[in-house]
């Protein structure tokens, strides 16, 4: 194993150490890069494949390899000219599963083909080891855009082969670097040209100190897995190649300073959502929402009888019709549980993630797998009387349901004094049963935000890692000091930047009724590979106000999602918010019978 720039490089993971919470290697015996189609101008690639250990160590599953020095080899442990003949052979052998070590999922066969490898046992996750290899740890899969790959197929560093397409006219595809395009004259921009054979002198290796954009930089000397992070100004592809920790990716591809007045301050638009308002006294809020095919489903906390706190799990279901959202008919999606279950009095805080989860519900013979998992804040009274919040779980094979709780005798994440756990917030790290799960803990220790990876395919045993508390260095205060409290936020996955962005209430809290709930909702974003270690810095984007909501709170908000809880697109987000109006004469029942939820939408520059 070598390290460069700070960047380990490594055959297999063992090589790599590391104090995150999970290490990876993406290292393969073969290239991970081919070009899609052969011909006279795009050689089959024949003979042994050789990775000269350039591909760097994943210290995230989201955090992105790098491919440059994957190259054709004669197996003599010299580089061929990576996309020409290695060996001179006419025909290409292609490998196999066996010979790539990979024991599940999709990779390609080094002919232009992809090698279909099985799957992994139940529990396990393909690229939970390491590419193509079973295991129970997280891995997310990477774009080409994050891949630095131009053309051809690429392996996504998990379990599949993506299709990264084709070179514009007079370009090839691998002609000098695997997934680049280059030109006839054989060099991608910026490359030096070797030094002539009459020279006698052999062209210079590349390094982060030759003034070049080589190797598998993002700008001159910097960027890419090979090299230290970029300066603000440089070129980027992913918020790893810049010391700001923020890349505009979605536009520019240019690294800058981050955050309210910097280069990445969201602009915000909030909008009413298109609900009727209800006949009665009720109240809703705590929203999240799944949107997928222009169906968007709506899950919140609120009462379901007209004057009664009582918390349910109410949903809906609405369509795009063009211009704007067709709203559906409202329904409970659960109720609190039996007399006697650890959450008869109230259930609320809803979040939903896709997934894989096998469960043999009461009275069932044969377990089921079901799609959908829902988390949420249960409670058997209230707090006056001595209740206490805890986290439990329900499982659906439609989002519409039924759902059915895992267990009416425990919760997931317990709790037995102060306010306890609750306002849960879930992303998939596979599409499976691997996710984390955000909560909120208030305990003789204080309030705070945790994370815990957890393995729930297994729903009757499902197994929670520790807690991990979630920074909160870079959170601010609405006056711009540093807020050293963090609680009842949701997160959302942004892959193309590998950040968690993160909703949460601003502080400080209003001193006039009600004076528990948030006046603004502060959104910010973290490189996630810091989620693993409860370390890192958050970025303060946007601050949704009171007045920019038209309501005295703004509270409780939460983000529409892809299924396993990524963002929907690269240049916004969608946050959804609770809003509410002020207690008239001190009278809390005044306010209450007014929380509603909006949604927004902050674009990113």
């Amino acid at each position: 194993m070598h390290s460069t720039q700070g960047v380990c490089r490594c055959r297999v993971g063992v090589d790599c150490a590391s104090s995150l919470h999970h290490a990876y290697c993406r290292a393969m015996i073969r290239t991970l890069v081919y070009p899609r189609n052969g011909g006279a101008d795009n050689p089959v690639r024949t003979g042994n494949i050789a990775c000269h250990e350039t591909i760097g160590c994943l210290l995230f599953a989201g955090a992105v390899a790098f491919l440059a020095g994957c190259t054709a080899g004669d197996g003599s442990g010299h580089a061929a000219a990576p996309g020409v003949d290695a060996g001179g052979d006419s025909a290409c052998v292609p490998s196999t599963c066996a010979l790539e070590g990979a024991d599940c999922g999709e990779l390609p066969d080094g002919c232009h083909g992809v090698l279909h490898c099985g799957s992994c046992p139940a529990g396990q996750t393909c690229g939970g080891q390491g590419p193509n290899r079973c295991g129970t740890g997280a891995c997310f899969p990477a774009t080409c855009q994050q891949l630095g790959v131009q053309c051809g197929l690429a392996h996504d560093g998990c379990a599949n082969v993506i299709d990264c397409g084709e070179c514009p006219s007079g370009a090839v595809c691998g002609l000098v670097q695997p997934g680049v395009c280059a030109t006839d004259g054989g060099k991608p921009d910026g490359e030096v040209e070797d030094a002539s054979p009459e020279s006698g002198q052999d062209a210079a290796a590349p390094t982060c100190q030759d003034g070049i954009s080589n190797q598998d930089e993002t700008d001159v000397d910097c960027g890419g897995g090979a090299c230290g992070p970029c300066s603000d100004g440089r070129k980027c592809r992913i918020s790893f190649d810049c010391v700001s920790g923020w890349c505009d990716a979605t536009a520019t591809g240019i690294c800058c300073k981050p955050g309210l007045s910097g280069c990445a301050e969201a602009t915000t638009q909030v909008w009413r959502t298109p609900w009727p308002d209800p006949m009665g006294d009720y109240y809703r809020y705590a929203p999240a929402a799944i949107e997928e095919n222009g169906v968007r489903t709506w899950f919140w906390c609120g009462n379901w009888a007209s004057g009664v706190v009582t918390d349910h799990i109410v949903m809906r279901v609405d369509t795009w019709n063009g211009s704007g959202w067709t709203a559906g008919t409202e329904k409970v999606a659960m109720a609190p549980g039996p007399p006697g279950a650890w959450d008869d009095r109230h259930v609320c805080d809803p979040d939903v993630i896709a997934g894989e989860f096998r469960y043999t519900a009461p009275g069932e013979v044969a377990p089921t797998i079901y799609r959908y998992a829902l988390f949420y804040l249960g409670a058997n009274d209230e707090a006056a009387s001595g209740g206490v919040n805890q986290v439990g779980w329900a499982l659906a094979e439609g989002l519409e349901g039924p759902w059915v709780r895992v267990s009416t005798d425990a919760p997931l994440v317990t709790a037995t004094a102060w306010w306890g756990a609750g306002q849960p917030s879930a992303i998939s790290l596979d599409g499976k049963g691997e996710v984390l799960l955000f909560y909120t803990r208030g305990d003789e220790q204080g309030t705070r935000t945790v994370v815990r990876r957890g393995s729930l395919f297994d729903a009757h045993a499902p197994v929670l890692e520790a807690e991990v508390e979630v920074p909160v260095a870079g959170l601010e205060r609405l006056d711009g000091s540093p807020d050293l409290d963090n609680h009842g936020g949701a997160v959302v996955y942004d892959a193309a930047r590998d950040l968690l962005w993160l909703v949460r209430s601003a502080h400080p809290f209003p001193g006039t009724c009600p004076d528990f709930i948030s006046e603004a909702l502060q959104v910010a974003s973290i490189p996630a590979p810091a989620i693993w270690t409860g370390s890192g810095r958050w970025t303060v984007h946007a601050n949704i106000t009171s007045s920019m909501a038209g309501a005295g709170r703004v509270f409780d908000g939460g983000f529409v999602r892809t299924p396993f809880g990524q963002t929907l697109v690269p240049d916004s987000l969608a946050p959804v918010l609770s809003v509410a109006q002020e207690c008239v004469g001190n009278d809390f029942a005044t306010s209450l019978w007014t929380y509603r939820t909006h949604d927004a939408s902050l674009y990113l520059p």
